[in-house]
């Protein structure tokens, strides 16, 4: 969990608790003069890639189960909104 104390470091955090179901859960407060950190050096979960990682993920680097679920799902969608 110390990576999202980085990660909302330029916040007030109040309350940080970790739930079994959910993830986190995180009460904070922005602060009236705030100024956004740099989470460049901090990896962050990519939801294509399906991990942590420091770059931006194009959708050609996703894996491939995730592409095919990606485009099941939108062949659902599509005959869901026909």
């Amino acid at each position: 969990m110390d990576y999202l104390k980085k990660i909302f470091s330029d916040f007030k955090i109040i309350s940080l608790k970790q739930d079994i179901e959910h993830g986190i859960l995180l009460k904070a407060r922005k602060p009236s003069v705030w100024r956004a950190i740099d989470l460049s050096n901090i990896p962050l979960y990519s939801m294509v890639l399906g991990r942590r990682t420091r770059d931006s993920p194009n959708i050609r680097n996703m894996p491939f189960s995730r592409r095919l679920t990606l485009r099941l799902l939108q062949s659902k969608v599509i005959r869901l909104l026909s």
